[in-house]
């Protein structure tokens, strides 16, 4: 279990730096679907896997596809208005701390 944990953080690292310099050189929009489709592809591989490094392989795949959280909230604020910013900043937030709290209870 902690192996699986101590990936979770690796692959979290790899994917934010990546994800920083892949939306500044083609977009955030572009940045955000390439980011979704390796954490499809990183599900897929994760809900096929038969060995422990079918599924650790996997998890750093989704991991780093799911990296991508970091572009989300700096794409956001540069498509809402000047009052509504922090209201959608605050939204996303309570919704990654909600769905963090479901998966670990």
């Amino acid at each position: 279990m902690v192996l699986f944990l101590g990936i979770r953080y690796a692959r979290t690292l790899i994917g934010a730096l990546v994800a920083g310099s892949l939306a500044d050189r083609c977009g955030r929009i572009e940045a955000v679907v390439f980011g979704s489709l390796w954490a499809l592809l990183g599900a897929l591989l994760q809900a096929s896997a038969y060995t422990i490094a079918w599924m650790t392989c996997a998890r750093v795949i989704a991991g780093i596809g799911g990296a991508i959280d970091c572009v989300i909230p700096v794409w956001s604020t540069d498509v809402s208005s000047h009052s509504a910013r922090g209201a959608f900043l605050a939204i996303e937030f309570l919704m990654i701390l909600f769905f963090f709290s479901i998966q670990w209870s």
